[in-house]
């Protein structure tokens, strides 16, 4: 099969007899193209015969099937590069049906020319909106967003050459959540016109399978935290199907639909929480997508308090603020910031979050640093290549202080205390090389555990001093435990670092 680059330059490689006439004001080159196919992407690049990094580029769509087309390449405004008029270019590159992979098509070309004068601008088209059916190419803007891997682009129906439709491809890198904003970053003309007694809204889906999850996703364009996503899925293959979008059912996890809100951007993810490498490349279609009738009012959620604790004693790095991220604020970043009241190094936060269940993990200072979960364990949830705590509640929930990038509490089960200092010094603290001990009494007794309750050190000083090398320990935190000669017990933390 060709390749998605594949063309054809017109000369040999030393380019035409004469450079191309560009000057100010003559910046266009027609060609007559003959495709079998509408809608398909024909690029036209012009470049330098010995430096091919001069060049530039531009991108037309053929509008017929089966015919001779005039195209008009307008390199006053090229898709990719620049023409600098002190530069010559002489040599023209055609590529047909660029960003797709060979499928055995034959294409023509006739004349190729030089327009003098150039031609003026097309008007400006507009903005996409509901309802939408990918006709209109003349006089609406149909730009798409691809992201996590997804390559969209208008192609002809699959079913009916006169018809155009949005062709996506999740490819075999794409991520689970790769999906295709259905506008530019400007989003929809107007807003997604939601209201309690109308939450649906519908879509012409064709999909390579049955049984694939559809979510389709609402936000504000210019505040990416106002969100509200739901699910449908493809009950057929290979068949336009229409699907339903309830968005007063929201998916779990998700925020819920507030009427309040502006919602002007739609995007829409195939294949849901199942990533390119493990589906294979898939392709999938998308023809009108327009307001549905009918739908429910949500139901007025339960608010639970949940109040997050992170302990970042064993925390070795630097940072200034810890925050809590997750799917109940969108990973916003430091929306959510903690706070450490009686500077005990523990961190806390109550939020009130309507779901039941989320996904969620400690970082600071807006995304500069965040855990390293371990996925095997037994409070840590993995999606693709996503590692993150997960957590079920059925009403306020305290959660207990955790420690970074752990499971568990950073103090062993039954030391209640590391503050316990009576009798002994331990200095320095925190230590790299050398941790001293000085006590009133004999010291009898030394154990050292780690923040799992590991015993990695013991010795039996009997003096009322001691020295012990921290050449082999990790960083971290660590609990000792020393003994006089009476049987006191001090029980310290320390940081080796």
């Amino acid at each position: 099969a060709g390749k998605v680059w594949a063309g054809t330059t017109l000369s040999t490689s030393n380019g035409l007899a004469k450079k191309i006439p560009f000057t100010a004001g003559s910046m266009t080159l027609k060609a007559l193209v003959y495709s079998p196919d509408s809608g398909v992407i024909v690029k036209l690049k012009v470049e330098n015969a010995t430096t091919g990094s001069i060049n530039a580029e531009v991108d037309m769509r053929t509008t017929v099937s089966n015919a001779w087309d005039t195209l008009t390449f307008d390199f006053s405004s090229p898709s990719n590069g620049s023409i600098n008029l002190t530069n010559d270019y002489e040599k023209v590159t055609l590529y047909y049906d660029f960003g797709t992979m060979g499928s055995g098509k034959t294409y023509y070309v006739d004349n190729v020319w030089f327009v003098a004068g150039g031609t003026p601008p097309p008007p400006a088209k507009n903005q996409i909106d509901l309802p939408i059916t990918w006709d209109d190419t003349l006089n609406i803007d149909y730009s798409v967003g691809d992201f996590g891997g997804n390559a969209s682009a208008q192609a002809t129906d699959p079913t009916n050459a006169s018809n155009l439709v949005l062709k996506s491809e999740k490819t075999a890198t794409s991520m689970t959540w790769a999906g295709t904003t259905v506008s530019t970053s400007m989003g929809l003309k107007n807003k997604v016109p939601f209201a309690t007694d109308k939450t649906i809204v519908k879509a012409l889906v064709y999909s390579p399978d049955a049984g694939t999850i559809v979510r389709l996703k609402a936000e504000d364009h210019t505040d990416n935290t106002v969100t509200v996503e739901t699910e449908a899925t493809t009950t057929v293959a290979n068949t336009w199907e229409t699907l339903s979008f309830d968005f007063s059912q929201q998916v779990a996890g998700t925020a819920i639909i507030d009427f309040a809100k502006t919602y002007d951007m739609v995007s829409i993810f195939y294949n849901f929480g199942v990533d390119g490498a493990t589906a294979g490349a898939k392709t999938y279609y998308v023809d009108s997508i327009y307001m549905g009738t009918g739908g429910g009012t949500p139901p007025i959620p339960d608010t639970n308090t949940i109040t997050f604790k992170v302990d970042m004693n064993t925390f070795t790095g630097t940072m200034t603020t810890p925050e809590v991220n997750g799917t109940f604020n969108n990973w916003c970043g430091s929306c959510t910031p903690m706070t450490d009241a009686d500077n005990d190094n523990i961190w806390e936060v109550s939020v009130d979050i309507t779901t039941t269940e989320f996904e969620y993990k400690f970082s600071y200072d807006n995304w500069a640093g965040q855990e390293t979960l371990d996925s095997t364990l037994d409070c840590i949830k993995q999606t693709g290549t996503f590692v993150n705590r997960i957590l079920k509640v059925s009403g306020d929930t305290t959660l207990p202080a955790m420690c970074w990038e752990s499971c568990e509490t950073c103090f062993p089960e039954g030391i209640e205390s590391a503050e316990n200092s009576d009798g002994f010094a331990l200095y320095p603290n925190p230590a790299s090389d050398l941790i001293n001990i000085l006590g009133s009494m004999i010291i009898s007794d030394i154990v050292i555990v780690d923040v799992l309750g590991k015993e990695v050190y013991s010795s039996n000083p009997n003096n009322t001093e001691a020295s012990i090398s921290l050449g082999n320990f990790e960083n971290g935190m660590y609990i000792i435990s020393i003994v006089d000669s009476e049987g006191n017990n001090s029980v310290q933390r320390f940081i080796k670092q």
